[in-house]
C-alpha cells in the first residue's frame, strides 16, 4: 500500500508540473529559462521554509541530520541546477524534441541502479512496466510539435548535454531517496531546493548573469504573475515528488516522474485550443500499460 501511495504521488506530481509549465510559458520571455528556474526554486524554497517551520513548531517533523542534509543539498544541486542547465543548453543546440527524447532515458539509469541495488529488488513485471513507460513517453514526445533549430551542427554536444541532464536527474533522485529514508519529505524538499537555488546562482554568476539573477529576485510584477505557477508546479509538485521518492522504488518512481509529456500534450491542446494529434494516444496507451504493471 505504501508503494502504491508513492506511485500515485508521482503521477500527481507530473500532472502539476504539466499544468505549471503551461502557466509559465508566457513568462519565459521576461527572464528566460535560467531566470525562471532560479525564481521557482527561491520562491518555492521560501514557501517550504514556512511550511517546515510550522511542522517543527507543532513537533510533526525533525530537522534532517548533517549527512542527510548534505545528500539533499547535492540532490538539488546535481538533479535540478546542473540537470536543468544541461537540459536547456541541449535544447538550444539540438532542439526541444531531440533533447527531450534523450532526457526521457533518465529512468533507464535508475533501472540499472535498482537492478544492482539489493535493497530494491524489482519484479519482472515492474521492469517491463518501467520500460513501457519510457517507450510510451518517448513516443508521445516524438509526436509533439516543437520549433527546431535550423541546423544540427551541434548534435554531438547537444546529445551529450541531454544525456548529462538525464543522468543528473537520476543521481538527484538516488541521493534524495537515501536521505528521505530518515527525513520528512517537506523538510527534505526545503533543503533540496536550497541546493538547487545555490547551484543556479553559481551557474548564472559563472556565466556573467549575476545582474540577471538579481533582477529576477526583486521583480515584484514577475512574482505576482508567476506565484500560482510556482505554488502548483514547484511547491506542490516537488512536495508530492519527494513524498513519492520516499515511499516508492527508485526506478519505478523515476519512470512515473517522466510522465509529464503525457499530461502536457492534451492539456496544451485544450488550453490553447489547438488541434490534437491523435497519434499520441498510441504512446499514451503504452505508457499507461506500464503504469498499470508497476502499480499492480
Amino acid at each position: 500500500m505504501t508503494e502504491q501511495l508513492g506511485n500515485g504521488a508521482a503521477i500527481v506530481s507530473c500532472f502539476l508540473w504539466a499544468f505549471s509549465i503551461l502557466m509559465f510559458q508566457p513568462l519565459l520571455k521576461r527572464h528566460g529559462a535560467p531566470g525562471c528556474n532560479l525564481f521557482k526554486s527561491c520562491l518555492a524554497g521560501a514557501l517550504f521554509t514556512v511550511t517546515s517551520a510550522i511542522l517543527l513548531v507543532l513537533d510533526r517533523a525533525e530537522l534532517p541530520g548533517v549527512g542527510n542534509s548534505v545528500m539533499l543539498l547535492l540532490s538539488g544541486f546535481v538533479g535540478m541546477a546542473v540537470g536543468d542547465f544541461a537540459f536547456f543548453a541541449a535544447i538550444v543546440r539540438i532542439g526541444a524534441r531531440q533533447a527531450t527524447l534523450i532526457h526521457a532515458t533518465s529512468p533507464v539509469f535508475l533501472l540499472v541502479f535498482s537492478i544492482f541495488n539489493p535493497d530494491e529488488t524489482l519484479l519482472t513485471r515492474e521492469v517491463i512496466g518501467v520500460l513501457l513507460v519510457v517507450l510510451g513517453v518517448m513516443d508521445v514526445t516524438r509526436r509533439q510539435r516543437f520549433k527546431e533549430p535550423s541546423t544540427a551542427k551541434d548534435m554531438s554536444s547537444g546529445a551529450l548535454l541531454a544525456l548529462v541532464a538525464a543522468l543528473s536527474q537520476a543521481i538527484g533522485i538516488i541521493l534524495a531517496k537515501e536521505a528521505l529514508e530518515q527525513s520528512h519529505p517537506v523538510l527534505g524538499a526545503n533543503v533540496r531546493l536550497f541546493g538547487a537555488a545555490a547551484g543556479m546562482l553559481l551557474i548564472m554568476a559563472s556565466m556573467g548573469r549575476a545582474q540577471r539573477a538579481r533582477e529576477v529576485l526583486v521583480d515584484l510584477d514577475f512574482l505576482k504573475a508567476g506565484f500560482l505557477a510556482v505554488f502548483f508546479g514547484t511547491y506542490l509538485g516537488i512536495g508530492t515528488m519527494m513524498l513519492a521518492i520516499g515511499l516508492g522504488k527508485t526506478a519505478i518512481i523515476g519512470a512515473l516522474l517522466s510522465l509529464t509529456p503525457v499530461f502536457l500534450v492534451p492539456m496544451a491542446a485544450f488550453m490553447e485550443k489547438t488541434r490534437l494529434d491523435w497519434r499520441i494516444f498510441a504512446g499514451t496507451v503504452v505508457a499507461v500499460a506500464g503504469v498499470v504493471l508497476v502499480s499492480l
